[in-house]
């Protein structure tokens, strides 16, 4: 799982994917390899499927940082599955702006501007210069960039 990790920080997600799979079948209790391999595949534009690894894994160590897991609900719209996600990290790592951001964009796409608002001047204030198009740059598919500014722009940001 480690060498999945170290490879999908590389942006080398394509043998991210392959160390996570065989770290998977290893040992498919392993709540780290599944993370791992849940959040490579929402990067690669898979998110169905990496969302299921990723509730897996938070199901093996419910104390485990599953940062992408609202980002995995968000590019399925399941916008209020990403909501309940970003605020559950939220309440244990608020100082996180890249789940704030998805908490924006899945509040914009559900139409909560007074909320979305509230949040964006949360994240604008942790992190000021914060705007839409920092956001999503390493998702792979095209669609999923533009689905997830979409959400943040509506959101107020």
């Amino acid at each position: 799982a480690l060498l999945a990790r170290v490879l999908a920080h590389r942006w080398k997600l394509d043998e991210a994917l392959v160390e996570a799979d065989r770290a998977v079948a290893l040992n498919p209790s392993d709540a780290t390899a599944l993370y791992s391999r849940g959040a490579i595949l929402v990067w690669m534009g898979r998110a169905e499927e990496g969302t299921a690894d990723l509730e897996v894994s938070q199901r093996f160590d419910p104390g485990l940082d599953n940062a992408m897991l609202p980002m995995g609900y968000y590019l399925q719209q399941r916008h209020r599955d990403a909501v309940a996600a970003a605020d559950a990290r939220i309440a244990r790592h608020p100082e996180v702006v890249f789940v704030r951001a998805i908490r924006v964009a899945a509040l914009g796409q559900l139409g909560e501007i007074e909320e979305a608002g509230r949040e964006v001047k949360e994240l604008r204030r942790r992190a000021p210069f914060a705007r839409a198009e920092n956001f999503g740059l390493n998702l792979r598919k095209p669609e999923d960039v533009a689905w997830l500014r979409e959400g943040l722009r509506k959101g107020g940001l």
